[in-house]
């Protein structure tokens, strides 16, 4: 029988998995006590969500792709056990820049899950992971605590979702982690995956030549969807290249380089705009190579929707440039005052209390020599809206980047976020940051790994593991998936106290001995806002990657249908009307 060999040459790594839910289950306590007084929001579980992944862009040459995505379960009141992923329910579509998902209740459903849930209902819940152009199953999750890998033969693939539904939907997790190993994209990256919106920004891209950044964009709807894309530079709007009434099929994605759309602009801001259904978003920037030597590449996290107060964080402290991107689609000027929230507290930025972004521009900033090495979330005030995101680049003649970004604050109703793909190695320290911009946190962080060292995408060193491995053409289904499941490990919690005004770090110890790490961060009930980010860092190499966490859509808000008395009124006193 003939025999496929494949040299690993480079990774890109995603994981599945289902997280056991915490001991206190879904109750009341998660939510706190939901009020009567008609006029407050009351939440439910959402019943459904799909999150959609970027196109998995290998390298030049073979390269096998590690694929992987986590889940996390816990019991709702009325969980949906005969629910089919990708059926007809409600589904978790957080917009970019909102914490809450666009989907109401049905009138007269009850918002309050029951505190008396059994624990067996945990379980009660599918997810699956399928290509985004079929409804095949390429895995599906089997269980609590039973990951599931995909290892992708080829040299790229095209985007893949993950499906969940009844009690696995509300604590749905995905991303992805890549290494390149030449060219101009070498270095580390990852991203989230996120569940598809109608608005999604990125701030800091760039397009002139060589530099490869691309926009994925994907529809995971079974009907077709539109979308329009808005580009600010330097010296204002710049018009993309048909950029207007891009069409998408039913399950279908595009990728669209930069240097086309809008060719040789150094800063660029970008704003997808769903016209027509929704859409799932990322950006993967690549620097220019200095000297031949790689400068970095990673994905830009999405950004919120520009808002007059936000925060970036965390800043990753240590040496190396650290850069503020900030951009105003508005028609006015913007002053932008700036803050840090730290370890010793809240104080002012020295030097820079202020920024100016002149009307519908992007600017950057550098704020070398302003943090002295420490690490910080950044407070930003602006009189108009703004958005922004942080760069950190890390190494000297050889660099790699990562990248913070102004996320959705972390809170009640939807108060779980993650990191569901996390590199590991000998070579690679991970550390987690916890802000509190408004009020204390309290909450926990899970980790959880999943194979041994052994299989490992990174030696030592922090280069990428050469390997060969055999297969026949039969065990790698269509697209050259092939499924392998394998063992998890959960580390005990770490509880966290942060200070109002304060910002608490926390490395994370014991991940050299997995193959991939999965993040989980919950805030306590009644726990102020939170900002989370991580970073992944091997300095000597050096390799870098991290993002500022959104909150999972977990919940959403009950519309209630109310009967006007005063139309009721009048339709019972009003004469009928007769004909003839």
């Amino acid at each position: 029988m003939r025999r496929a060999v494949l040299l690993v040459l480079s990774l890109a790594s995603l994981v599945a998995v289902v997280l056991a839910p915490g001991p206190t289950g879904w109750g009341p306590s998660q939510w706190g006590v939901q009020s009567s007084d008609p006029e407050v929001p009351r939440y439910r579980a959402v019943s459904g969500a799909v999150l959609g992944c970027p196109e998995l862009a290998a390298p030049e040459g073979t390269a096998s792709v590690l694929a992987g995505l986590v889940a996390a379960g816990r019991p709702s009141a009325q969980p949906e056990a005969s629910a089919q992923p990708g059926s007809a329910q409600p589904e978790a579509s957080a917009q970019p820049g909102s914490a809450q998902p666009e989907a109401s209740a049905q009138p007269g459903e009850s918002a309050q899950p029951e505190a008396s849930a059994q624990a067996e209902q945990a379980d009660v819940g599918q997810a699956s992971l399928q290509p985004i152009d079929s409804q095949r199953d390429l895995a599906r999750l089997p269980a609590v605590g039973e990951p599931v890998t995909l290892l992708v033969a080829q040299r790229s693939q095209p985007p893949i979702l993950l499906r969940s539904s009844g009690s696995w939907a509300p604590d749905s997790l995905a991303g992805i982690a890549t290494r390149s190993v030449r060219g101009a994209a070498t270095g580390l990256a990852s991203a989230a995956c996120l569940a598809p919106g109608t608005s999604w920004w990125f701030v800091g891209a760039g397009s002139q030549p060589g530099r490869g950044s691309a926009l994925y964009v994907s529809n995971p709807a079974p009907e077709p969807a539109r979308f329009d894309l808005s580009v600010l530079a330097r010296s204002g709007p710049v018009e993309a290249l048909a950029g207007k009434g891009i069409d998408l099929g039913p399950r279908s994605s595009v990728r669209l380089r930069l240097d086309a759309l809008v060719p040789d602009e150094e800063l660029l801001a970008i704003h997808v705009r769903a016209t027509s259904g929704r859409v799932a978003a990322a950006l993967r920037d690549v620097a220019l190579v200095v000297d031949d030597q790689p400068q970095g590449v990673d994905y830009l996290p999405p950004v919120r929707e520009p808002t007059t107060s936000l925060w970036i964080g965390a800043i990753p402290g240590g040496e190396g440039a650290r850069d503020l991107v900030l951009a105003n689609p508005e028609a006015q000027f913007a002053t932008v005052s700036l803050g840090l929230l730290t370890e010793s507290g809240r104080m002012p930025l020295p030097g820079l209390e202020a920024v100016a972004v002149p009307a519908r521009s992007v600017v950057t900033t550098s704020l070398d020599g302003l943090l002295d090495g420490q690490s910080a979330t950044l407070q930003l005030d602006s009189d108009v809206p703004i958005t922004g995101a942080v760069r950190a680049t890390f190494g000297g003649s050889r660099a790699d980047v990562s990248w913070v970004g102004a996320a959705p604050l972390i809170e009640a109703p939807n108060d779980l976020a993650g990191a569901a793909v996390v590199p590991t190695s000998r070579a690679l320290a991970t550390t987690v940051t916890v802000a509190a911009p408004d009020g204390p946190v309290s909450g926990t962080l899970q980790v959880m790994g999943t194979g041994a060292a052994s299989g490992s995408i990174f030696t030592r060193r922090g280069v990428t593991r050469a390997q060969a491995t055999e297969q026949t053409p039969e065990d790698v289904p269509r697209r050259g998936v092939a499924v392998v499941t394998g063992g998890s490990t959960t580390a005990a919690p770490i509880d966290l106290d942060v200070p109002a005004g304060g910002q608490v770090t926390v490395t994370v110890e014991g991940t050299e001995e997995w193959a991939l790490a999965h993040l989980v961060w919950r805030s306590a009930p009644g726990a102020g806002p939170a900002v989370v980010s991580h970073l992944s860092l091997a300095s000597r190499t050096p390799l870098a990657t991290g993002y500022s966490w959104w909150p999972v859509a977990s919940a959403v808000a009950e519309v209630p249908v109310r009967e006007d008395v005063g139309v009721l009124a009048g339709a019972a006193t009003r004469a009928p009307l007769t004909v003839g």
